[in-house]
């Protein structure tokens, strides 16, 4: 009976699963198509601002917690946690998160003449195309000057539309590209 039971709730959760994803992946692809386009026409390469915005407010979140943790260790004590243990272990996510949040706040501006990068912290580089020493796009992205090396996300709006740029505009670039096929 008990088996039964586990595998009809299997199977419902199983069809709902499909019917959902069914309704949200065509959604998600017209937005990335729809972000891709903005991105090519304005010449920028960022990630989502939904994206950025959710990371930015869970990192906000964690690190709330984390501070209250620090600050009232009577949370851990009524919770009957290990305080150093619970420290420890509440802060790789944070450190996590804010490494993650750090990638994500990249972005560049691209024009003829060269492209503006921007770090995570605000801080504006400008790069002329000759500085480019070599591209490399094995699952994301990087590209090499004399003075950074600059990694891109796939998941950014606009990576592909500047990476054809790129191309185009100095094809002499030495460039490594293993990319996976997609179906």
């Amino acid at each position: 009976m008990r088996f039964t039971v586990l595998m009809l709730t299997w199977l419902l959760i199983d069809h709902l699963v499909e019917i959902v994803v069914a309704q949200i992946i065509p959604k998600v692809r017209r937005k990335t198509r729809l972000d891709n386009l903005k991105a090519r026409e304005s010449k920028t390469v960022a990630m989502n601002f939904e994206m950025r915005t959710f990371f930015l407010v869970s990192c906000l979140f964690i690190t709330l917690i984390g501070v209250l943790l620090i600050v009232f260790p009577q949370i851990s004590a009524f919770c009957k946690f290990d305080y150093v243990v619970t420290l420890l272990v509440w802060w790789l996510p944070v450190i996590f998160d804010l490494i993650v949040l750090s990638f994500m706040m990249i972005s560049i501006q691209y024009d003829e003449d060269g492209f503006t990068y921007r770090n995570a912290f605000g801080l504006k580089r400008r790069f002329r195309y000759q500085e480019i020493e070599k591209i490399v796009e094995v699952r994301n992205t990087v590209i090499v000057t004399k003075r950074k090396k600059i990694v891109l996300f796939n998941a950014m709006s606009g990576l592909f539309a500047f990476s054809r740029y790129l191309s185009e505009i100095a094809p002499d670039i030495p460039r490594t590209i293993k990319r996976k096929k997609r179906k």
